[in-house]
């Protein structure tokens, strides 16, 4: 089942915490969430079956090649599992907050990207969305 749709504003806590939207709880189980850093300015949220196919991409692309090391080291680098609490939240590593410009007690969007979801701060969200229009 695919991530759709948007959850306009969630708070990050001040621990780091964030809640996984209710609507997408049920596709995890009883498995850990896995986070890692995205290309683009935001924190990829995986289940355990859709990181295992994102993996095997990466890992069809040659170690060998610059490119294929990059992939793995940004990847599998950035990548934490982690098991949702009583209430759904999962610990964001405070390098993946960094890499999407996330402060610890900030509003996030969620949005639904198909396999996974993406956690994007608001003004990261905002500029993204006016790059487009300068696409247009």
């Amino acid at each position: 089942m695919a991530f759709l749709g948007r959850v306009d504003v969630l708070k990050v806590d001040d621990k780091g915490r964030l809640a996984i939207p209710a609507k997408f709880r049920p596709q995890f189980g009883a498995d850990a969430a896995y986070l890692t850093s995205s290309e683009d300015p935001c924190i990829a949220v995986y289940t355990r079956t859709s990181f295992d196919e994102a993996s095997a991409e990466i890992l069809n692309v040659s170690a060998k090649a610059s490119e294929g090391r990059k992939g793995r080291r940004k990847f599998f680098g950035d990548a934490s599992d982690l098991m949702p609490d009583g209430q759904g939240r999962v610990n964001v590593p405070p390098a993946l907050l960094a890499h999407a410009g996330i402060e610890k007690g900030s509003d996030v969007l969620i949005i639904g990207a198909g396999e996974w979801f993406e956690i994007w701060s608001l003004a990261r969200w905002a500029q993204w969305e006016e790059s487009l229009e300068g696409e247009a």
